[in-house]
């Protein structure tokens, strides 16, 4: 069942920790704050700055059986938001995930195969470096 006040608890913690330790939201240069209409929002603000989660992982401040969303403890770790820009993983519970809170995707089990943008930049390089090429030679 969601616990709100466990939540509410988590996420101070967390916010204190990482002001306390100079640890500012980027790229705004602004401390952490707890938002208490929008909770899941913190989590967002964690993981857009890899050194700030590492950080807290290192710490062991990041619950794996808290959903980040929601505040349901324990959950079934099967399932789990993907941060887009760090490729983090943060745990949520099944509810959430069927309710369709997504951003950009949110996996049941192992991480979708991302190789068409590994292919899209592979191409991209090899014509970069074709057209220069070409562009020496005349």
């Amino acid at each position: 069942m969601p616990d709100q006040n466990e939540l509410i608890k988590y996420y101070k913690n967390i916010c204190d920790e990482l002001n306390g330790n100079g640890y500012k939201i980027k790229p705004f240069d602004m401390d952490y704050e707890f938002d208490y209409n929008k909770p899941e929002s913190m989590i967002f603000s964690v993981t857009c700055d890899i050194n700030a989660y590492h950080y807290l992982e290192s710490k062991g401040l990041i619950r794996p059986d808290l959903c980040h969303f929601c505040g349901e403890h324990p959950i079934d770790t099967g399932f789990f938001y993907t941060e887009p820009n760090n490729n983090i993983k943060i745990n949520i519970c099944k509810e959430c995930n069927s309710k369709g809170r997504r951003l950009q995707a949110i996996y049941q089990g192992e991480r979708k195969s991302g190789s068409g943008c590994l292919v899209m930049a592979l191409g991209i390089a090899v014509i970069s470096v074709s057209t220069y090429v070409v562009i020496k030679m005349v």
